[in-house]
């Protein structure tokens, strides 16, 4: 049941973002009004599916939701471009950069994975150091003062 909240929840997310385009600015009142409601119910169900669900996982899964539903809204429904070329940058554009928002995610272990191998740090420091290099996660679980089981 929580996982078809967050569903809700995620589309609820493309919806505000959708609302909020044709707000014009939030100077548009029916737009403005859809873009509240859609909003709140959104963070409501949100909050529902986090009762149950880890937030790491749920958070990644109603963020991805939104982000490609309104990315292909975007696209099929307001006629916008698919790529977006970025001088001196990746031209991969949209659906590449999706992709590796939510392969990211994923990679992460935001859906389940195995716990981390950590290896002590310098001597008498207290702090652990990941296995291999695991990054800016890593470094935040440390610093809020998590650690692999």
């Amino acid at each position: 049941m929580a996982w078809l909240t967050l569903f809700f929840a995620g589309l609820l997310e493309m919806a505000w973002a959708l609302f909020l385009k044709q707000s014009d600015g939030l100077t548009r009142l029916v737009p403005t009004i859809g873009f509240v409601v859609t909003l709140a119910l959104s963070m409501f169900l949100l909050a529902v599916a986090l009762k149950t669900l880890p937030l790491a996982t749920a958070y990644a899964v109603w963020v991805g939701i939104g982000a490609a539903g309104v990315a292909a809204a975007g696209i099929i429904f307001m006629g916008e471009p698919l790529a977006v070329p970025v001088p001196d940058r990746d031209r991969r554009g949209r659906p590449a950069g999706a992709g590796r928002l939510i392969g990211g995610a994923r990679s992460r272990g935001c859906a389940g994975g195995p716990a981390r191998t950590l290896r002590p740090g310098p001597e008498g420091s207290g702090r652990d150091r990941p296995a291999g290099d695991q990054g800016v996660l890593f470094r935040l679980r440390h610093a809020l003062g998590y650690r692999s089981q």
